[in-house]
């Protein structure tokens, strides 16, 4: 199940339902993202880590390829899917999660 991260864009879909609220999702983000504490990488990875939970492997790959992008290694990226098994996800997400990912990064 290889997912081309190109295919997805919520923000392009919020803006067609409404500019305003997309922007202003933008400009939170813009603010959360300046906050003191975790760099690109580190934030990148804790959304690889949110989005397996949800079992969201369209956004999962998303924030991968980013946190890779911003510096991570690929053990710090699968690291990152792996201890989200037993706290807050099942075997079979993060094992969906693994492969999608292991794909992505071949």
């Amino acid at each position: 199940m290889s997912i081309n991260i190109k295919d997805i864009n919520p923000i392009g879909i919020l803006s067609q339902g409404s500019p305003a609220v997309a922007d202003a999702f933008l400009n939170f983000r813009k603010t959360v993202n300046g906050l003191d504490g975790l760099d690109e990488r580190q934030r990148e990875l804790c959304l690889v880590s949110a989005f397996v939970t949800l079992g969201d492997m369209k956004r999962m790959t998303v924030h991968a390829v980013r946190a890779m992008e911003a510096g991570a290694t690929k053990q710090e990226t699968l690291h990152a899917v792996l201890l989200m098994l037993g706290a807050t996800t099942t075997l079979s997400t993060v094992s969906d999660a693994l492969e999608v990912l292991m794909e992505t990064l071949a």
